[in-house]
């Protein structure tokens, strides 16, 4: 009798590991189910404009990811853009914080691909609009003085803040503030290749200057107190180089209006989309991404 119990006891726990067993590759099919169903819509998703979604215009993205993707990018031999739109579907837009698959170059190349199979169009225009931005960057658009220790710039996360100048808007842009507000001192150098698309005086943005970088972004300098030279549009620009000087002009028609503000460079920048010709992003994760990237003046 006891050996007779002992054999039963043995049988129900094999069946209850079995049992056990059997649900785990049930729950474990069920996520990989899931995972798919939910990466095929956001792929889906793709092809509705994306690009009017605030969460992609922030470019939500820190400087040590960053880092990361261009590092993913050397070994997997898929450019930046590619691998950062991939991650961003997956992360609906978010990447300030620490992830671990930009650990991981096999696991980033083969979730880029399956995206690719999934949605290849939508996937490649939103790689197009990443590049535009990043892909191009070379240098923080204010050097840092070799002179004056204490010439220095700041600026804050001020995205989409209130404006009144003109009527009521969002601030479609990065305000650098000068620590000594003196116009005329501080160099403003170009951030990427490219050439000028246009240069002149604006009502709100005094004396600009906009260049065009190989990928497409749209580089807008504004409230600059003077110009290097006597830019033409469709001159060509070199990373790092002398575009002006900072100031405090505009917020008038009439040329040449300084001091309603104080000493500032704007930057904004812009993309075209397959919707509209001029798409304002959000530069402010975008310069903190060249706070290393700085070249020094003697100012």
């Amino acid at each position: 009798m006891k050996r007779r119990r002992g054999r039963t006891c043995g049988h129900i726990w094999q069946s209850v590991f079995l049992v056990a067993g059997m649900i785990v590759v049930v729950c474990v099919l069920l996520v990989q189910m899931c995972s798919g169903l939910l990466l095929r819509a956001r792929m889906n998703a793709l092809s509705v404009d994306v690009f009017a979604d605030e969460d992609f215009r922030e470019m939500n993205i820190s400087p040590q990811n960053f880092q990361k993707l261009v590092a993913r990018s050397e070994e997997t031999s898929i450019s930046v853009g590619a691998l950062m739109a991939s991650v961003m579907v997956d992360r609906q837009y978010q990447l300030l914080h620490t992830v671990s698959v930009l650990d991981d170059s096999a696991e980033m190349a083969r979730r880029y691909e399956e995206k690719k199979r999934l949605n290849e169009e939508a996937l490649m225009q939103l790689t197009e609009a990443y590049a535009a931005v990043w892909e191009d960057l070379k240098y923080f658009p204010v050097p840092q003085s070799s002179v004056t220790p204490n010439a220095l710039v700041y600026y804050e996360n001020s995205w989409m803040s209130e404006r009144s100048y003109g009527g009521e808007r969002g601030h479609e842009g990065t305000d650098l503030m000068a620590s000594i507000n003196q116009r005329d001192l501080y160099p403003v150098i170009s951030m990427t290749d490219g050439v000028v698309e246009k240069v002149g005086w604006l009502e709100q943005g005094g004396y600009r200057i906009g260049v065009r970088s190989p990928h497409g972004g749209y580089f807008y300098y504004a409230h600059l107190s003077s110009y290097a030279k006597q830019w033409k549009e469709g001159d060509p620009v070199k990373a790092g180089e002398l575009l002006g000087m900072m100031g405090d002009t505009g917020y008038s028609k009439i040329v040449g209006t300084v001091g309603n503000f104080d000493v500032h460079l704007h930057l904004g920048i812009y993309i075209k989309t397959p919707q509209t010709e001029e798409l304002s992003v959000n530069p402010y994760y975008i310069l903190q991404s060249l706070e290393n990237s700085k070249l020094t003046y003697a100012f």
